[in-house]
């Protein structure tokens, strides 16, 4: 199967840098265990959908809930990237 890519333009560059950035500093900061810093990544309206188990976590507590979970299961976790996939945002803020 043969695939095509649009160029983007200058704007449209620097918004996906961003957000690969802000991608990769959560990441970092996963790896850390710093995660006050982790939910910071998340913006004003943070959320966490876990959608394998069905769960959503909504706000900043509910996403600190998600991760002191998460750090309690798996006290060793280091995520590893194998692969990126970077796609346009499904919609624009005006």
């Amino acid at each position: 199967m043969a695939s095509a890519s649009i160029p983007a333009d200058g704007a449209e560059k620097d918004n996906r840098s961003a957000r690969i950035a802000i991608v990769e500093q959560h990441i970092r900061l996963e790896n850390e265990h710093d995660f006050e810093a982790v939910l910071r990544t998340f913006g004003d309206t943070a959320r966490y959908d876990d959608e394998p188990w069905g769960e959503h976590y909504n706000g900043r507590n509910g996403v600190r809930l998600f991760y002191e979970q998460l750090m309690k299961a798996l006290p060793d976790l280091e995520i590893e990237v194998q692969r990126r996939h970077v796609t346009m945002p499904l919609c624009s803020r005006s």
